[in-house]
């Protein structure tokens, strides 16, 4: 038997309150295939939590009062500007571009969700996804090329 077999997780970002009434915001990790319930109620008693500045605490799981999932942007941009679609400004840098552009391939590429587990739906979502976002970066990088000419 392999004991070296790394079970793959995935942050979940959250915010822990506190008996005390502080807040913790950060990324708890679960298993891929997983739920967040599961992680709260196992049997350690203290847990990990990635902050948001990327250091790691382990809070008490006697202290926490509840945990919430942030609440996203109930309206995602449906337009058609490639600076919106990648999520950056006009005059951004060549690297920064790149490192917009890459984090959104790494959080919406087809294998991705496919590796989740999740219907084919979702992968199809996915798929148009990625193909806008390979668009809007290459609209940019043909505005840039064009401006440094």
């Amino acid at each position: 038997m392999n004991r070296d077999r790394k079970v793959q997780k995935v942050a979940v970002l959250t915010e822990v309150w506190l008996a005390d009434g502080s807040i913790i915001s950060g990324n708890i990790f679960q298993p891929q295939t997983g739920r967040l319930s599961d992680v709260l109620n196992d049997e350690r008693k203290f847990l990990p939590v990635q902050t948001v500045d990327g250091n790691f605490v382990a809070i008490a799981k006697s202290a926490i009062h509840r945990v919430s999932l942030p609440t996203a942007n109930p309206e995602p941009y449906r337009g058609s500007d490639p600076w919106q679609i990648l999520g950056v400004k006009e005059g951004v840098s060549v690297d920064e571009l790149k490192q917009a552009y890459h984090k959104l391939v790494r959080a919406h590429h087809p294998d991705r969700i496919k590796g989740m587990g999740l219907a084919s739906e979702y992968e199809e979502i996915a798929t148009k996804n990625l193909a806008r976002i390979n668009d809007a970066y290459a609209e940019i990088l043909t505005k840039m090329s064009k401006l440094n000419r």
